[in-house]
């Protein structure tokens, strides 16, 4: 069993892997943790230390098996070569010390009104 505490690299990951699955599934990275939820997002932020040093393409399909998630037809062009990144930052900004809820609240907030229409689609 992980007992390491959760840190800013897992929080880091768990972002990548986010926009990794988001373009993968061409949904919007609320969809993707609000399908999650912040019960699970915690077990992965916790687990992440592990994780991280598997294929991303491997837990890309694990993700969207595990979790259910669907397909959409949301597409970003140009997604930025720090995925993840810059949404760990902004999510550090805030002060939480509970990754999973600041990674629920960023991601909902960050929505465009076009993402918000795909998620009451689907």
């Amino acid at each position: 069993m992980v007992t390491e505490e959760i840190n800013e690299d897992d929080l880091y990951f768990i972002c990548y892997m986010t926009e990794r699955v988001a373009q993968a599934i061409q949904q919007p990275c609320s969809y993707v943790v609000n399908s999650i939820g912040k019960k699970r997002l915690h077990r992965l932020l916790r687990f992440a230390q592990v994780t991280h040093c598997e294929n991303p393409l491997k837990i890309v399909d694990e993700w969207v098996t595990d979790y259910q998630l669907i397909e959409g037809n949301h597409v970003i062009d140009g997604y930025p070569t720090d995925l993840g990144r810059q949404d760990q930052e902004q999510i550090l900004l805030t002060g939480t010390t509970d990754y999973a809820e600041g990674i629920i609240d960023f991601y909902n907030q960050n929505s465009t009104i076009n993402d918000k229409k795909l998620l009451e689609v689907s």
